[in-house]
Parts: structure tokens; sequence; C-alpha cells
């Protein structure tokens, strides 16, 4: 399943992004980054650089097709929402209804949006309960408020699960030092720099304190539920003052002081929120104490919140802004002395005879500045000609009648005017250039973010339906191998067709005695890891007995590491085992309903395959053998050959052939007291050149010595027969 978290970057946001990842949740994250930091969310996720209220948005939920949708991202601060309600507005109003809108439109099942106690405002009927009126005091509460009422009425027209949570004070790891429940990251952050806290009023004012992960795991507890509407206080129901809070504060490291101070204006002095409700629907209770939050809060300042880096960071980038600020003035106050020294030179008159140093000096701070800075160059120009032309005797009264020196001034006035305007209208046109630039290239990146996610779901669904194993035309074609009237074949082809589909490394079949008591290896693929011996007892199988003549799957639930993972048992229509199928080196995390039900098709698609074979060769029985012998005729014979070849070169599945020398006795009563020697799984056949030979399988070469005397005691002269395609 797929979840949206809006501002998952933050505080709040990060813990809840780790909570679904956990529980096996795709993530996606849409965050502007004003408060949240990347390094917040450690788990696998997709992250969107949006504010909420862009309309870019809908690429994200048209590309994704999400479940669940957590809108968390807001502008909390309630003293920002006083100076500037605009902002307010338009991130939590305008960002929750395109939220909404976008919700609708690609049908997300469940809508959760994070509200406010700040919605009571200071009512003083604690604890309060959802029905309480809201009567906020800020901006920010009214648009939470104004939030709930838009997702109670979505509710109702679009019919779009949507629920509301009004968070009491949430505190823990990665909190910054604004926003509700800031108090606790605030004394955090005087501890950490070794400071005084500041506390306001007599510290007995009281707060419903919440720690993130009981928070975050209502939010999870509610997205899994069946609730598809309404609006809950979500909080612990209790009230812990500051001077509580100091308390236990000291207790894990000494406070340097307090400075108290008198109460804020406006500040509410009890907050609790009753919690009946959540309880009562979700079965969900706050697990953490305030103690427990707190210790758990303050390691992690101790060991991730380096304010002290912060703060020199922060001086550093206000020292770059400072000098960037002040270079354009020093450059021109720099240049104006040059001015004055070149025309002040002893070659000065040379100097002012060839070219108006004055006139370059505005020139020059006009094309690389404009603006302000050729005002102030004018200026600077018009005073130093004046105090020239006053200390070469002129008066300041009869300068202004001076034609020359009107000129000049106005000369060196027009010229300023006329730099700036052209440098202004380059600057504006160059800024608006700039922005369209921008504004294209964030286009453009996000649609080659989404072309690429497109391309890599287009390039996973090509590779499932075309190229993959899994693909129904590569199944088809292993299936297809099943497809064969020879039972030998069958097996062979079966432990292929395991090993693909089910992607296991570890397949064997062995048939089944008629008295049900011993176990012959057919045909293995992979490495034996439990050492499974080529002959044994059923006995050797344990609890799997039970399973096996029932004809059900045996999955060894125990992790015995003597006997497979699974056993699925071929019956015959009696209901008697003629084989079993074993499986083992399954992978841990494979070990899924989703594997049992694929193996339980695959393995009944092999039984179907190997009880048609057995039918078939039973119904052939007199065109296979030779009459009234256990002799295969030369063309099955041969066919046998070629599948055990085909065996060894494919799983190295080992195989004799010995040829009978008593040519002096009846074939007939000689292949009869042969096939009481050999196995099930062997064969006696006639070849072109009317030799009696054995096929034996799943023998080695040093076998063949013991075959041969077993043989040899009941009168039977055996020798290994050799082709130019054996390799024993």
């Amino acid at each position: 399943m797929k979840v949206l978290v809006t501002g998952g970057y933050g505080f709040i946001g990060s813990h809840v992004v780790e909570r679904f990842e956990k529980e096996g949740y795709e993530v996606f994250i849409i965050d502007n980054m004003s408060s949240g930091k990347v390094k917040n969310v450690n788990c696998k996720h997709k992250f969107y650089k949006f504010d909420v209220e862009d309309k870019k948005c809908e690429y994200v939920f048209k590309n994704n097709n999400f479940d669940i949708v957590v809108h968390l991202a807001a502008q909390i601060n309630v003293t920002t929402s006083l100076e500037d309600p605009f902002l307010d507005t338009k991130t939590n109003i305008l960002g929750l209804v395109n939220m909404l809108e976008l919700s609708t439109k690609y049908k997300v099942n469940k809508f959760i949006f994070a509200s406010s106690a700040a919605i009571y405002g200071n009512n003083q009927n604690i604890p309060l309960t959802e029905e309480e009126i809201a009567e906020p005091l800020s901006p920010y509460g009214i648009s939470k408020c104004v939030g709930e009422e838009y997702c109670k009425k979505w509710n109702q027209i679009y019919d779009l699960d949507t629920i509301c949570f009004r968070f009491s004070n949430v505190y823990g790891p990665r909190q910054g030092l604004i926003g509700e429940g800031g108090v606790v990251s605030i004394f955090m952050d005087n501890i950490t720099k070794n400071k005084e806290i500041t506390l306001n009023g007599d510290g007995e004012q009281t707060r419903d304190f919440i720690y993130v992960s009981d928070l975050t795991d209502a939010l999870f507890k509610a997205a899994e539920s069946n609730i598809s509407s309404g609006v809950y206080n979500l909080s612990t129901n209790s009230r812990s003052s500051l001077n509580n809070l100091i308390r236990i504060l000291n207790s894990l490291k000494k406070i340097k002081g307090i400075i108290r101070k008198e109460d804020r204006k406006g500040d509410i002095k009890h907050s609790s929120l009753d919690n009946t409700k959540i309880k009562k629907v979700l079965g969900w209770i706050p697990m953490v104490s305030i103690e427990q939050g707190i210790k758990n809060t303050f390691d992690w300042y101790s060991i991730n919140y380096k304010t002290e880096e912060n703060n020199i960071e922060k001086k550093k980038l206000k020292h770059n802004d400072k000098v960037k600020r002040y270079l354009p003035y020093i450059e021109n106050v720099a240049l104006f002395i040059l001015v004055i020294v070149l025309s002040t030179f002893k070659n000065g008159e040379y100097l002012e005879n060839t070219m108006d140093l004055k006139l370059a000096y505005i020139f020059i701070i006009g094309l690389t500045h404009g603006g302000k800075q050729t005002i102030i160059a004018t200026t600077l120009t018009s005073i130093l000609v004046t105090v020239e032309n006053i200390l070469k005797g002129r008066s300041v009264f009869t300068l202004p009648l001076d034609t020359n020196f009107a000129f000049k001034i106005g000369m060196y006035i027009l010229v300023g005017v006329i730099l700036s305007y052209i440098f202004e209208r380059y600057l504006k046109k160059e800024q608006s250039q700039n922005k369209i630039t921008e504004s294209l290239k964030n286009e453009y990146d996000l649609l080659r973010n989404v072309y690429n996610e497109i391309l890599v779901e287009k390039s996973v669904l090509q590779e499932q339906v075309v190229n993959s194993e899994n693909s129904f035309g590569k199944i088809y074609g292993i299936i297809k191998k099943l497809d064969s009237l020879e039972s030998q074949y069958v097996y062979s082809e079966a432990v292929e067709v395991i090993e693909k589909i089910l992607k296991v490394k570890d397949v064997s079949i062995y048939s089944m005695d008629k008295n049900n008591k011993y176990l012959r290896l057919i045909v293995r693929k992979g490495k034996n890891d439990i050492n499974m011996p080529r002959t044994t007892t059923l006995d050797y199988l344990k609890e799997a007995k039970t399973n096996i003549f029932n004809g059900e799957l045996f999955i060894n639930k125990n992790l015995d590491m003597d006997i497979p993972m699974f056993i699925c048992p071929i019956n015959d229509d009696y209901g008697n085992p003629i084989a079993l199928i074993m499986i083992n080196s399954v992978k841990f995390e494979r070990l899924t309903l989703h594997f049992v039900n694929l193996m339980h098709v695959v393995t009944n698609l092999i039984k179907t395959a190997i009880l048609k074979a057995y039918k078939y060769e039973e119904a052939m029985r007199d065109k296979r053998y030779i009459e009234n012998t256990p002799i295969l005729k030369r063309e099955f014979f041969e066919n046998i050959k070629s599948i055990k070849k085909d065996e060894m070169e494919k799983n190295k599945s080992e195989f004799i052939m010995l040829k009978v020398k008593n040519k002096d006795k009846d074939v007939n009563s000689l292949s009869h007291l042969i096939y009481k020697t050999i196995r099930k799984s062997d064969y006696i056949g006639m070849t072109s050149q009317y030799d009696l030979v054995l096929i034996l399988s799943n023998a080695s070469k040093s076998d063949s010595h013991l075959i041969l005397e077993r043989l040899e005691e009941k009168g039977v002269q055996a020798e290994e027969y050799n082709e130019e395609y054996m390799y024993v």
C-alpha cells in the first residue's frame, strides 16, 4: 500500500514516515523544506519538494495511486500567524483544500488531518472533550478550525473518509524550537548550551504533553481501522506543570539557573484534552510516561542536536550577507577616491584634457551596479566638481550662473539617470527572464522526475509481462515441459519447473515402494543442503508421514534441520503415495502465503502430469514391453537412455548401465529374476544389438561393484556397459 505524508521531513512527519515504512507501506513525502530536514528521515521513501498549495502536486497524485494521505504540512507558529495571517491561511487552508481535492480526484481511501488543541482557545472546562465549542484565539487556531470543517464537508459531499486529530502538546526527538509544544525543545536547547531557562509565570501552568511515538501509533491505527470520519482528541488526558518538567530535566542534567518573568499576555493557564473517544474507537492508549519521554528526548538531543555548530554556521552566513550588501558601497567609494587621486596627480592636466575621469567613473559604476550606486556616483562627482571650482577661487553663489559648470553638472546627472534607467530596465528584464527560466526548469525537473518514475514502472511491468520468469509466456513455456507421456521425462523436467517458478536451489523427487516403506531418489537438482540419502525409509521424514498419507503439503514449521522445508506427496487415484517432491534452501523472507499458494499450483500441475504419464504407460504396457516380460522394447529403452543422458548433463544425476552376459539362459526367466533385484526406478531393456541392459538410476560407478555382486548371488552375470556418450 502507498501512503503520502505531507510535511514528512518535519518533526512529527518524520516519525509518521518511519512508522508507516516499518509496517510495509511504500512512503511518499511532499515538503517545501521550510522547517523540515532531510536527515530526519532515514528510511526508504520518495520525496517531492512542493508547497502543499502548489498545483504541481497533482503530478504526484496522478502518478501514484495513494491509499492514505496523512496531511501534516502546516504553518505552526502562532506568532507568525498573528504577524502574517495571509501566509498562515495560504498554507493551512489553501494547502489543505488542494490536498482534499486531489485526494478525491485520485480516489484516495482515507485522509488524515492534523488539527490542534489551539481551536479550543482559553476554555477552562478541563479536560476538554470534542463537543466543546471551538473559540480559537489566533489565525493559526482559526485555520485549524476551518480545516476541520472542510474535512467534515468533504466527507459528506465527496464521500472521502476524513479523520481529524486535535493534537495536544507533542514532544520528542527532532522537535524544533517553534510551534506548539516547543517549550520542551526550548528547555532542551538551553540545557544543551548550558544556559539558564526562562520561565514565564509561576511555572504552575499545565500542559497535556504527548510523546511523538504514541501519536504516530494512533495515526497508524486510524489508517488501518474502519473509521471513516470524525474528530478526535489525541492526548494523554493528563496535566503536567512546567515546574514538573523542569524538575525532570534537572534530574537528567543540572540546570544552570531559572530566569523568572511575568506571564505572557494571552497564555492559557491550564490545558488538557479528554482522549476517551479515541481510546474507545481505536483501542489505543498512550504508552510513554512524561518521565520516560523526556529522558528519550534528552538522550537524542545530547547526541544529535548540535546547536553551537548551527549558530556558528548562521553567524558565517550573516557575515557573508553583510559583506555582499556593503561591497557595492565600498567599491563605489574606492573608485571615487581613485578619481580624486588621478585628478590631482602631477600629470592630471593631461588626463583631464584627454578624458573626463569623472564621467568615466559614473559610466563604470552605472554599468556595474546601476540604480542607487549610480545616483551616489553622480552626487559625489557633482560635489567634487563644485569643490574643485571653489578651490580655484570661484564663488559658491556665482557657480550656478557659470554655463560651463552647469553644463558639466547637467551632463553628469543626465548620464547617471540614463545609465540608471538602462541598468534597472535590464535588471528587471533579466530577473523576469530568470523567473521564467526557473519556473520552466522546475517544470522540466518535475516532468523529468515523473518521466523517470514512469519509465521505471514501465520497465518493471514490461519485465514482468515479457521477459521475467513470472510472465505468462515464460510460465507457459516452463509448464509445457511437463506435457509428456513418459514418467521419467516428467520427473526430470519437474525439478527444473519447480526451480524456475519457485526460484529454489534444492529440489528432489523420491519414489515410494508399494509397501510404503522405502524412498528412492529419482532425480535431484541443487546442492542437497540437508544431505538426504539416495535411499531411505519413510521413518526418516518423522512428523511428515501423516501429511504424506493424507496427500497434503507438509511445511517444516519447526525448522528441523534434518528434513526438507516442504514435502509434497504425489498420490494415485486410490490415495496411495507414489512419489514425494522435496524442496529445501528457501530464503526465510520468501516463506510467505504467496509462496505456499504458488507451490500448491505448481505441484498440482506436476501431480497431474505424472499421474497422466503413469496411466499412459499402464495403458501402453503391451506396446512398451516385450510380451510377458519387464523388458522395455528397443525404441522405448532408447528413449529412457536419452532422458537419463539429459538428466546427467542438466542436473548432474548419475546412472550406470550394466549388460547381462548370461546369453545361454532364457531371457524371460532371466528378466524376472533381475526385476526382483532392481528398484522401481530402474529399467531393463533390449538394445539394437539385442543385448539385455540395465539402467540403474542415481547409482555411481563406485556402486557398480556392489550391484554386480548382488546380481551374481541371483545367478546373473553382468558387466559395465560402455557407450561413447556414457559419463558415469
